[in-house]
Parts: C-alpha cells; structure tokens; sequence
C-alpha cells in the first residue's frame, strides 16, 4: 500500500523537482544537445495507439512484459561499443538507441554499420557538458513514448548479462521493477599497450563488485543518476538477476585520453565536485601522479574470468562453470 502511494504521488513530485534551478538548467542543455528524431513522432504515435498503456506509464504500472529497449550517449567508443550493443542483442534486448557525444574518432562509422544489421537507433548530442543523468534520463524516456517495457541504461565499456539465462528473459519474469546488477571491473596487464579487442583479451577481474547498475520499468518520468547506479522512481528493487562486466580503460595511454576528455566534460558542467570526482583527479593530476594512481588502479585483487561462451552467466559472482 505505500508502495503504491509513492508511485501516485511520483508525478507530480517529479514535475515540481524538475522546475527547480539548477535542474531545469541540466535538463534545457540535454535538450538543446540531444536530437531524438525519429524518436518523438514515433513515440507520439505509440502514445496515441495506447492510452491506457501511456496512462500506466504516468501512474507506475508498466507492462511487466513488452519490448526491452537499451539506452546509452557515448563519445570516442570505436573499439568497445559494437561489442557492448552486440551483447545485448546476444541477451535477447530488441531496440538499442546511441546518443553519439562529438565523437571525433570512428565510432560514427561503427554505429552506422551496427544499424545497417541491428535495430540500433543513432541520435546525435551536441551538448559537451557531462550531463549524463538529464541526458539519460530523456532518451530513457523517449524509449518509454516509444513502447519500451524494460530500459537497460548502459555504458560502451559493459557488457550485460542475466543470471542463469539471458538478459530479457530474466527482466521479463522479474518479480520486481528495478533489478540492481553487480559491476565487476576487467583490468588491462600492466604495461601492455592499449588492447583492440578488450572483451576478449582482458581476463583479470576483481574479485569483488566495485558498484552496482539499475535496470528498470519503463516510466515517462523515469530519472536516472548518473553514473545509472540507481533510478528516482518508486521501484521494488531485487538483487543477483543480472551482472555487468565492466571494461573501464584499454591501457595506460587509454587511461590518459579518458581523465582529460571526462574531466573537460565534467568542467563545462555545474555539478558539485564530488560528481565525477575520480575523474576530475585524474585529469588535473601531473604525469607522475597519473603513472602512480594507474599502477594502484591495475594492481587490485584479481582472478581470471575469461568472456562466457553463452549470452548468460551461470551465478552472481561471475565464476565460470
């Protein structure tokens, strides 16, 4: 019962929180950023079609089984993310849509290959500022208008996996509205150069998860933190039903390129420090320091976990059969 009361009162708390500086300010740039067509006209029909459907989507009563749509922006991605959409059309997922950042390498020729084959949906985003949840949030959304039943927000350095059968199976016979993925980092050897295949050539993992990721119900008011560790709707959340293997940096030179270019983004921003606050060090840190929080970052407890075989994990932990 009070479950449900939150999820009727969700609306039009979230309306009032979103007309708040500087929220409204985050949002206003993640629309001038981002251009969804076709999404909107598509969605407006969906919308259209489904009233009772939209209307379920308002109050927090989605369809428990329906499309699952995968949501992620990435910038500068050309050697992971066909791997990370890959995985998820492996794991069953039906529509995947990409918000491509300003990337100046070839991850717009990757992508646009991907949708030649995939039903991969390419939009761009203009916006360099790292506003990552409001960014997100409105392509989470967008999937919502659009039909989507489950949204997969994820990065172009993970792939996803369900727990004892694959990633749409589990999200459809879900108890719950949100499942909590454990994230297991997979380091690069020290001092090989940056690796071309890293799904495959990276094995050491850490022994112990090093944050957690959210899989949700489709809302039209669905807020995503950044970072998508966890979503701000009224959700019944259930654990070890899906993990994420996460890929953070190919090698040192890799390592480099990300610090500058997030800490950059992280700068144009108005958030607090202590948003993306490992990213900000490592950007300003000097060469020296850099070599010395690398050496920390690849020297952590690990174990050998090769790439599974099969678009499933057999337990929680991520240990191979």
């Amino acid at each position: 019962m009070q479950h449900r009361a939150r999820q009727l009162a969700f609306p039009a708390i979230e309306f009032a929180r979103e007309a708040k500086q500087p929220i409204r300010g985050r949002y206003a740039a993640a629309r001038a950023g981002q251009a969804l067509d076709p999404l909107p006209a598509r969605g407006r029909r969906w919308m259209l079609r489904h009233p009772l459907g939209t209307l379920q989507r308002i109050i927090g009563e989605p369809r428990r089984k329906g499309p699952i749509w995968a949501v992620t922006m990435v910038k500068n991605e050309e050697v992971r993310v066909a791997g990370a959409v890959q995985q998820l059309f492996d794991g069953g997922v039906d529509v995947v849509v990409v918000a491509d950042n300003l990337s100046t390498d070839a991850t717009a020729d990757v992508l646009a290959d991907l949708a030649e084959r995939l039903p991969v949906i390419i939009v761009r985003d203009d916006e360099p500022a790292y506003y990552q949840g409001p960014k997100m949030s409105r392509l989470a959304r967008a999937a919502a208008r659009n039909g989507a039943s489950w949204i997969v927000p994820f990065d172009a350095d993970e792939l996803w996996f369900g727990i004892g059968e694959p990633l749409s199976e589990r999200l459809r016979l879900l108890a719950g509205d949100a499942a909590s993925a454990a994230m297991y980092d997979f380091l690069p050897e020290p001092g090989r150069c940056d690796s071309t295949d890293p799904y495959r050539e990276m094995t050491r993992r850490t022994i112990a998860p090093v944050t957690r990721k959210t899989a949700f119900r489709a809302h039209l008011l669905a807020t995503i933190a950044t970072g998508n560790h966890w979503v701000q709707q009224p959700v019944r959340v259930v654990s070890d039903a899906l993990a994420v293997r996460h890929y953070p940096f190919l090698g040192f030179d890799h390592f480099v390129q990300k610090a500058v270019q997030g800490g950059a983004a992280l700068a144009a921003t108005s958030l607090p420090r202590n948003v993306g606050e490992h990213w900000r060090d490592w950007a300003d840190a000097p060469d020296l320091q850099r070599r010395r929080m690398w050496g920390e970052l690849v020297a952590r407890d690990t174990c050998i976990d090769p790439l599974p075989t099969v678009p499933y994990l057999q337990s929680s932990s991520l240990a191979q059969p």
